[in-house]
């Protein structure tokens, strides 16, 4: 069995068993006892979840993943330049050679501590999943949410954060972590890492505005002109693909990766927008911060249309779609709360959905270990580095 498969049912099943010890306990104690029951649970099954997709992340072969290798070249030969040749590359506004230059200081300043590309990925990987399981403690209040949340990730965004990007994996942790800076209202502790990280991975510059438009309150407005701008969107992604990197360092993404088209994944926003207009009201009632996570899933819907000409637009919908593993969690509360089986069977439901999706869209994934004794592949490298 792929070991990605294997996380992903070891995942939902520890949350399973989790969830029925904690009901048939909930049955024997007192209310103020079961809160803090729930609580405890909660964070153990966080902290589960922290330790095996950091190991999963941080074990996988030089092989896994589009970009591991090729960041593993990139972590070598920096080890060979200068301080001098890396502070020099900062010259922003300046063409494509000169894109990111705050990952290279990223990495050599890492290099202070050690030399070895293991320690970076698990690094990498503790980094992303610390402000990951942050954020999933801060949005999410009931077990089977972070069942589902885990599903979510699993099934949609395992295949880049945890084996592929690394760059926008580190700007994307701080995205996330700094949505608790846009509910305590503090745009400067929101604003300033955001810029700083935008030098390791300009996309994340898409986020900053966020501040302000996740705090919107029109949200059946919003949503309505969101789906009646998508059409259009469609129809003219070209011109807006080209209107959105002219003038970037991403202007020469626009010949490659031509966009193939992301029928599940759009399709996937588009019935969480259609399905959450529907309940509105009863989010505003339960949620206080509601108005977040629907702008957020907006923000995605306009941007998604994008991929379809260019894929490497699926970096700036990540930012806003990786709220969906605290959104549709709320929609199932909200849309079942009359009935406690309805929901289980709701969750249930959408776990083997993404289960499916899961062992039919599964990359293959080797543990480095494995991969360094089969010669097949360690030869070419070794040829590398005596070229």
């Amino acid at each position: 069995m792929d070991f990605h498969i294997f996380t992903t049912f070891t995942i939902v099943i520890t949350g399973f068993v989790l969830s029925i010890s904690s009901q048939r306990d909930s049955l024997q104690i007192r209310k103020a006892l079961r809160i803090r029951n729930a609580l405890r649970i909660r964070k153990a099954y966080l902290y589960f979840l922290w330790v095996l997709l950091v190991f999963e992340s941080g074990s996988r072969g030089l092989s896994v993943g589009d970009d591991t290798l090729g960041y593993f070249d990139s972590f070598q030969k920096i080890n060979k330049v200068s301080w001098a040749e890396i502070l020099q590359g900062f010259k922003f506004g300046q063409g494509y050679e000169y894109r990111d230059p705050g990952y290279n200081l990223f990495q050599k300043i890492f290099q202070i501590l050690s030399s070895d590309y293991r320690i970076y990925l698990y690094f990498i990987a503790i980094l992303f999943f610390t402000s990951l399981i942050y954020f999933l403690y801060t949005n999410t209040y009931k077990l089977y949410e972070l069942i589902l949340a885990a599903t979510l990730y699993c099934a949609l965004f395992y295949p880049f954060f945890s084996i592929t990007g690394i760059r926008q994996t580190i700007t994307t942790s701080v995205a996330l972590y700094c949505t608790k800076f846009i509910r305590e209202k503090k745009i400067f502790k929101f604003a300033i890492p955001i810029i700083l990280v935008s030098s390791i991975h300009t996309s994340v510059l898409v986020f900053l505005p966020f501040y302000y438009l996740s705090n919107i309150k029109n949200i059946k407005h919003n949503l309505a002109l969101a789906l009646l701008l998508f059409p259009v969107i469609m129809l003219f992604r070209n011109d807006m693909a080209v209107i959105f990197a002219t003038g970037t360092v991403y202007e020469n993404y626009l010949s490659d990766m031509p966009g193939k088209g992301t029928l599940t994944f759009t399709s996937l926003i588009l019935v969480i927008i259609a399905g959450s207009y529907l309940y509105i009201d009863q989010m505003h009632r339960v949620y206080r911060n509601y108005n977040i996570y629907y702008n957020a899933m907006i923000m995605a819907l306009i941007f998604v249309p994008l991929t379809w000409e260019n894929s490497n637009a699926m970096r700036v919908v990540q930012y806003f779609s990786i709220y969906m593993m605290v959104f549709i969690p709320k929609i199932i509360e909200v849309a079942t709360s009359y009935s406690v089986k309805l929901k289980r069977v709701a969750y249930l439901f959408c776990i083997l959905v993404l289960i499916y999706l899961i062992f039919n869209t599964s990359r293959p994934y080797i543990f480095f270990w494995n991969e360094t004794s089969n010669l097949d592949f360690k030869q070419p490298l070794i040829e590398r580095y005596q070229e």
